[in-house]
């Protein structure tokens, strides 16, 4: 069973929206710019959260 926390969503609508402003962020320096933003993340919860939206850097 997938436990989901109750902000993910926000946090995903905010990292797409990182993502589509800066398209050749990884997920370190996304995870960096929601740091700055407040939210409390670590860089593995973003990993796990670009391999789930399937978001890659372009080559």
């Amino acid at each position: 069973m997938i436990r989901i926390a109750p902000d993910e969503s926000a946090l995903v609508g905010r990292f797409e929206e990182i993502v589509r402003a800066h398209p050749r962020y990884g997920y370190r320096m996304v995870c960096g710019r929601l740091r700055l933003d407040g939210w409390r993340v670590n860089h593995k919860r973003v990993h796990r959260l670009c391999r789930r939206e399937g978001l890659r850097v372009p080559r």
